[in-house]
């Protein structure tokens, strides 16, 4: 498919009118139609990427904590209607059995949904040292998840002796970056960057990487702030532009 004549929303943050060439479900460098090739004209229409909604609590008379499906579908038609293509819905203040309640139907709904992957930026854990009950809800969660998960441990919970994930054993759909440089998980789909926190307070480990393109989506999952007075992974806007990353999942920020 080609969309021709979009005002585009590019990486400087501006509109700018051009064309969109889609291969394989994927916007590739500009290109002319093939034969048959659907064709269609933008003109005074704009085109940005799938949003992603990053902190909510719910939406159109449904809350994320009602541990509704039916309640969590029609926020996720909602959301996917005004162009929303991920969301990040956020809990209250409740006790553990509340909160695993709430997890078990967003789990239940992921995989019937069938989500490609889960990142999981940092801080899934509030404490270093969280109860065994927690420590338990999440290996049983994480068990349950169909999808490949990757953990990139924040301030936290870093990945240090006697954190909360010093000895904890975890299924073998999840992966934990365990050191504080970016390194690369490659998916038949996707390269899965990522990096941890290893002390409560981290260097900018995004400072000077850039990801080598071999035509699939780079990812990367990290905990970090966008601040560069920051001690918790300081990362500028220049970093992120030269990151050759096609989406970041940062947490903390």
């Amino acid at each position: 498919m080609i969309i021709q004549n979009a005002y585009i929303y590019t990486p400087q943050h501006r509109f700018v009118r051009g064309d969109l060439c889609i291969r394989g479900g994927r916007i590739v460098p500009p290109c002319a139609p093939e034969p048959g090739e659907t064709v269609l004209d933008a003109a005074g229409l704009y085109a940005l990427p799938g949003l992603v909604d990053i902190h909510f609590h719910g939406a159109v008379g449904h809350d994320f904590c009602d541990a509704d499906e039916a309640g969590l579908q029609a926020i996720a038609d909602f959301e996917a209607s005004k162009g929303v293509l991920a969301i990040c819905p956020a809990t209250m203040t409740f006790s553990e059995e509340i909160l695993s309640g709430i997890m078990d139907t967003a789990k239940a709904h992921k995989n019937e949904r069938g989500a490609d992957l889960v990142l999981l930026a940092g801080d899934l854990f509030d404490s270093p040292r969280p109860s065994r009950e927690s420590r338990e809800a999440v290996v049983s969660a994480l068990s349950a998840c169909r999808a490949p998960v990757f953990i990139a441990p924040g301030n936290h919970d870093p990945m240090a002796p006697g954190s909360a994930w010093d000895g904890i054993v975890l299924p073998d759909n999840v992966y934990i970056f365990k050191n504080n440089c970016i390194e690369r998980v490659e998916l038949p789909f996707a390269n899965v960057y990522g990096a941890a926190f290893t002390e409560p307070y981290s260097r900018a480990m995004l400072a000077g990487f850039c990801a080598p393109p071999d035509g699939k989506p780079n990812i990367l999952v990290m905990h970090g702030e966008l601040s560069p007075s920051s001690r918790y992974c300081p990362v500028s806007e220049r970093e992120i532009a030269a990151s050759g990353m096609d989406y970041i999942a940062l947490g903390h920020t």
